[in-house]
């Protein structure tokens, strides 16, 4: 209802993500899809505007990669942009700084 173009398993995940460690903004790779007829240059400034990362552009312009710290704000704000008709997404672990682990001793 809120997120009508987000995959229900990625919303699911992130909740579950953000319950269990809610001081750790988790990571993701995202994957937005997108209407043919859209402003390239528009989408990216868009998407980067939101989540602070560029960008990668494959199928003709219609699909745009993202690896970030994700919030349900964010995925609010890619979800209600023009032309947007799919997100999906996978967690990931971008290197140290982006890692969502906990601390692997004395837990």
């Amino acid at each position: 209802m809120y997120l009508p173009n987000v995959d229900p398993d990625l919303i699911y995940d992130l909740l579950t993500r953000l319950r269990d460690n809610p001081d750790i903004t988790p990571a993701y790779t995202i994957e937005v899809y997108t209407e043919k007829a859209v402003d390239l240059s528009k989408t990216i400034d868009a998407i980067y505007k939101i989540t602070g990362a560029m960008a990668i552009v494959y199928d003709e312009n219609t699909h745009y990669v993202i690896n970030q710290k994700l919030t349900l704000n964010m995925l609010k704000k890619i979800s209600d942009m023009d032309d947007v008709i799919e997100i999906t997404g996978s967690p990931t672990t971008l290197g140290c700084w982006f890692s969502d682990s906990i601390k692997r001793r004395g837990t």
